[in-house]
């Protein structure tokens, strides 16, 4: 909280006490911690109860943004509002204390179907004061096949159960005919119904916070500093804007595929800092396509852009409304990234919006290059559907699958991470144990570790990359569906720094280990019974010029086998005894200088050009075949083993 002793950004009026108004931001901040335990502890699924893949958020009666804890996803989180408004303005005049309401429409701001708002108001009084908001990725939707995101999708009409603005509760009353409508469209109803109720519990638990908070300090006094909250985060975003290189910024960043043919989707931006505004134009981005990776303009992208300057500014400053305020965005309606209805936007957060965040970041980097991260690994998940055996249970089961993904890209001082998933998750997600994996689910993790050499390199070095080896356990044949991009397209290096090296996925017959099947990164195949599955997920970008890492943190990479010795050499610069690991420093100093000067300037971003990943051609042999999962436009269907 030093922070609000700077003249620049505490500018608030004399009635506004500091210590109240730290007190009363705190409080935010703990409500939302609260609410995010008690979904996380009561959901019945492990993508919300083992992998956190939901968010939690606080908007005031006119539906601005109030407050997201810092453990939420901010994809998820920063657009909230938008889908909260158009469900509040459908409900005008008839929203009554006790109400929950529900939406999951991407077109009135909502990410997409998956992840449907359930929102409950807070009265005193009988007058309306906020909204709690939960919104978290649901196992089961009603898609095609028994997925949380169905890649196929060509249009809304094909994703699942679409919910318009609707009251789940009325007067505290639940609404027995509508639960039956949501439950009746879906495959899991008690997983389903368990998951619903605990985004139930966790807006009760808001609700009754935010109303002891009321009770504590008075609605004006409330009002008063919740409007200051959002002033004091815009002063402070502001501020930071402002020192940034004014200018305008383009960034360019590419999805391997829409799963229909078309190939290295690209997003372009143009960043133009003026002033402390951020002007972000994706009007030069490709039309509306069928697939599922188009994003809705007000729910993914927006979160994506405010998402990305996040990135950029001080993080200790308050995620709210107050960051709206500093962001105009250009895109044209029928782009992929301001897509309108029918076109699909089922993959949205992790395809066009996701990459919405690379592509602006590689503009940023020319603006605030300070701040600027590199890019993390897209999205790397898959989705095992078949038949449980164990113990003669005969019960269909699917699982997705979050410990496949990546690393996280480098920022100045930072290493990336392992295990980072996507940068619209921000580190939010987690994995789920092997022990937990294997107990809830017929499967057999026989390798999960990180890869060597499978990150950028950098003054400080991308996150790696994970090796995922599993197999069906007391389970049937199975579909796979795979949603993983980022195999073509490496997660960029930043101010120096190199890219990733990419992923594949393949699977093989335990009997033929060497007769190996690769498959694309976006679609679905089916895994005999007995066979194996390994996924691939690249590391994270590297952030600096890699020959000015610190030789000794280069050594403890090798000693800890993040980076080979020969990667130490040609990557780094640094000569490391073969034995011992130690650094010949003069060895090292002497090499860098020859590879300096035949290199020349580092460039601002690496790569530069689509499709660039070489590791599954140079990981596949003569025996090894290869599938590209995209689909015919023309195709309806293809056979799913337990789908429809």
């Amino acid at each position: 909280m030093a922070n609000l002793a700077e003249a620049e950004v505490w500018e608030a009026p004399g009635e506004i006490d500091p210590g109240t108004f730290s007190v009363i931001m705190g409080m935010y901040e703990n409500i939302g911690r609260e609410m995010m335990i008690t979904l996380e502890r009561s959901a019945w699924t492990s993508i919300i109860n083992l992998c956190r893949d939901f968010s939690v958020g606080i908007a005031d009666d006119a539906c601005n943004l109030v407050a997201v804890p810092d453990t939420a996803l901010p994809v998820q989180a920063m657009t909230m509002q938008r889908i909260m408004k158009s469900t509040a303005d459908f409900f005008e005049g008839e929203i009554e204390d006790g109400d929950v309401l529900m939406c999951n429409l991407a077109y009135l701001g909502n990410t997409h179907m998956g992840e449907p708002l359930l929102a409950s108001p807070v009265f005193h009084e009988g007058e309306l004061m906020f909204w709690s908001m939960a919104r978290g990725h649901l196992a089961d939707m009603g898609t095609p096949a028994y997925v949380p995101t169905y890649p196929y999708s060509k249009d809304l009409y094909s994703e699942g159960l679409k919910i318009p603005p609707i009251k789940l509760f009325e007067r505290g009353k639940l609404r027995r005919d509508v639960l039956e409508l949501y439950l009746g469209n879906l495959r899991a109803r008690t997983n389903s119904h368990g998951d619903l109720m605990a985004h139930v519990a966790c807006t009760w638990r808001g609700k009754e916070q935010l109303a002891a908070l009321i009770e504590r300090y008075g609605p004006e006094t409330v009002r008063r500093y919740t409007a200051e909250l959002l002033d004091y985060t815009s002063r402070r975003v502001g501020a930071d804007i402002r020192k940034m290189r004014p200018g305008t910024y383009y960034g360019e960043d590419w999805m391997d595929s829409n799963g229909y043919g078309t190939k290295n989707v690209p997003v372009r931006t143009r960043l133009t800092v003026e002033d402390d505004m951020w002007i972000v134009d994706l009007s030069e981005c490709p039309p509306q396509m069928i697939g599922t990776l188009n994003a809705s303009l007000h729910g993914a992208t927006e979160a994506a852009v405010v998402g990305t300057l996040g990135f950029c500014v001080d993080p200790s400053i308050p995620k709210n409304e107050g960051f709206h305020r500093h962001v105009e965005i250009i895109c044209p309606e029928g782009t992929i990234c301001s897509a309108t209805a029918p076109f699909s936007t089922q993959h949205s957060t992790t395809g066009a919006a996701e990459v919405v965040y690379r592509a602006l970041l590689r503009a940023a980097a020319g603006a605030t290059p300070e701040m600027a991260a590199a890019g993390s690994t897209l999205i790397q998940w898959s989705t095992y559907i078949g038949v449980d055996e164990r113990n003669g249970a005969g019960k269909l089961w699917a699982y997705a699958n979050f410990n496949e993904c990546g690393g996280g890209g480098a920022a100045s001082g930072v290493d990336g991470s392992p295990c980072m998933m996507e940068m619209g998750v921000a580190g939010a997600m987690t994995f789920m144990s092997t022990e937990m994996e294997e107990w809830l689910y017929p499967v057999m993790v026989k390798q999960q570790e990180i890869r060597t050499d499978s990150q950028g390199a950098g003054q400080w070095r991308g996150g790696p990359g994970v090796t995922t080896h599993v197999t069906g356990h007391g389970s049937s044949a199975m579909d796979v569906y795979t949603a993983c991009w980022g195999h073509n397209n490496l997660s960029h290096g930043t101010v120096g720094g190199a890219g990733g090296v990419g992923g594949t996925v393949y699977a093989f017959d335990p009997a033929k280990p060497d007769e190996r099947h690769f498959y694309s990164g976006l679609g679905k195949f089916q895994l005999p019974k007995g066979w194996e599955y390994v996924v691939i997920a690249s590391g994270g970008g590297g952030y600096g010029d890699p020959y000015e890492r610190d030789p000794a943190d280069v050594a403890a990479d090798a000693r800890d086998e993040i980076v080979s010795i020969e990667a130490a050499r040609e990557d780094y610069g640094v000569v490391l005894d073969a034995g011992t690991l130690e650094v010949d420093e003069a060895a090292t100093a002497a090499l860098r200088a020859k590879l300096k000067a035949e290199r020349g300037p580092a460039p601002l971003n690496s790569p530069m050009e689509p499709g660039t990943s070489t590791l599954r051609r140079s990981l596949m042999t003569n025996r090894d075949t290869f599938t590209d999962l995209d689909r015919d436009p023309a195709e309806d269907s293809s056979p799913d083993l337990y789908g429809r």
